[in-house]
């Protein structure tokens, strides 16, 4: 992987530190994503390059020489440093964690919990199912904030719905993913898109069978739109 290394200023702390960059713009992949829309193909291997960390405070975003300006004060809180150095999540997983206290600590909880999933994959590289499962824990509870401040972090609803199912049954949460995947159906009803009810039909198979594998969107049984 052809990696950009460039001197950055932080700006929460105005210390300088080299960053790595991927130029992720350029990579592209025909292959389909996995059904919590994780990317396949050669985009997946940059996942680790999405976030940058400066190492003097500990600041964590896609870009640190930008902050929020009500954000400063939160990097030195012990609620963050603590999660900056638990050690019981994978050392760029809890990065994602930190932008995504950051992200809620300025109102933004639909992308917190964005950062949160990302987080989750790269749990799920180190083979840490605990780190995984409390990372999509907290992706879920970040979205259901934004539901509650009118924020949507999908399409529309049917879709953030079956990506919660996925996260649910990827957790072992085989009745909230029912539960979930029931409504739905029941919200929805003749609006929901082809291809979404075919994919929360198969979420619903896989929820039944208690299977907590990872999917893609190519494993849904033959399907035609």
């Amino acid at each position: 992987m052809n990696l950009i290394r460039r001197e950055v200023i932080c700006g929460a702390c105005g210390l300088a530190a080299d960053q790595f960059f991927s130029p992720a713009s350029a990579v592209e992949s025909n292959e389909a994503p996995d059904l919590d829309t994780r990317p396949n193909g050669p985009i997946r291997a940059t996942i680790t390059f999405w976030m940058q960390r400066c190492p003097h405070c500990g600041y964590c975003a896609s870009d640190v020489s930008s902050i929020h300006e009500s954000a400063i004060d939160l990097i030195a809180t012990p609620a963050y440093q603590r999660r900056l150095l638990d050690e019981s999540i994978p050392a760029k997983a809890r990065e994602f964690l930190c932008h995504a206290m950051i992200l809620a600590h300025v109102g933004q909880p639909a992308d917190a919990g964005w950062t949160c999933l990302h987080a989750a994959w790269l749990c799920d590289d180190s083979v840490n199912e605990k780190a995984a499962t409390q990372t999509r824990a907290l992706a879920i509870d970040h979205w259901r904030d934004a539901k509650l401040a009118g924020q949507d972090f999908g399409d529309d609803h049917a879709m953030e719905s079956a990506l919660i199912v996925d996260l649910q049954r990827r957790m072992g949460r085989f009745n909230d993913a029912l539960i979930t995947c029931t409504q739905a159906f029941g919200e929805e009803d003749e609006k929901l898109h082809p291809l979404i009810e075919h994919l929360l039909r198969f979420e619903k198979t896989l929820v039944q069978r208690r299977d907590t594998g990872t999917y893609r969107l190519n494993d849904l049984p033959a399907f035609h739109s």
